[in-house]
């Protein structure tokens, strides 16, 4: 079924898409749309509209042009989100979070922090191994305004709460990027080492 996106999401996605902006890579600061899905990515973060009446690529700039935009964008986005681990620890985040979270990030000095993750703990932890030692993965960090702004991102669409699932690490401590999703919105974000492993 095709979704017609409307003028305010179309000016969500671009401000969106101003926030994950690269100066580095030009090509991929625009929504590439490929048969009616629209992308976005830094390769920090992805994501896909999908199934919408969009016929062509829509720059982040608020002009129709931007450059650099012909240039060469990644073709195996589908196959990353495709990738993403069936098991998974699935946590259901209502939107309700975002006013705290922007409060503590407008008011980052009261918190002494020179620098916000987002932290998500698991009770019991998983055993890996990291740098040839034993260890036991605590828990999952991502960027503060990354996550900040994919919420957000959600929100403008108009949904109340997001499917985030925390793909769980291999056995040699690789962490895969995590999904949210959402409606026909679908976005993985990578996350950060932190300390996140105790070794054992």
């Amino acid at each position: 079924m095709t979704i017609t996106i409307t003028e305010k999401q179309l000016h969500q996605m671009q401000v969106t898409g101003r926030k994950f902006k690269t100066k580095y890579r030009p090509s991929l600061n625009q929504w590439y749309v490929v048969d009616g899905n629209a992308y976005f990515t830094n390769t920090h973060i992805m994501i896909k509209v999908k199934d919408t009446d969009l016929s062509k690529s829509i720059p982040v700039e608020k002009t129709n042009y931007c450059d650099g935009c012909d240039g060469f964008y990644p073709s195996n986005l589908d196959g990353l989100i495709e990738g993403v681990a069936k098991e998974t620890l699935v946590q259901v985040i209502p939107f309700n979070i975002i006013k705290t979270m922007k409060f503590m990030r407008d008011n980052k000095p009261l918190f002494k922090a020179s620098k916000m993750l987002c932290r998500f703990e698991l009770e019991n932890g998983e055993y890996v191994i990291k740098d040839g030692a034993t260890g036991i993965f605590k828990a999952f960090h991502f960027d503060y305004n990354y996550f900040y702004n994919l919420l957000s991102f959600f929100k403008g669409f108009g949904f109340k709460e997001v499917n985030f699932h925390l793909v769980k690490s291999d056995k040699r401590g690789y962490v895969r990027p995590s999904k949210m999703e959402a409606g026909n919105i679908e976005a993985l974000i990578s996350p950060i080492r932190a300390g996140d492993v105790e070794k054992v």
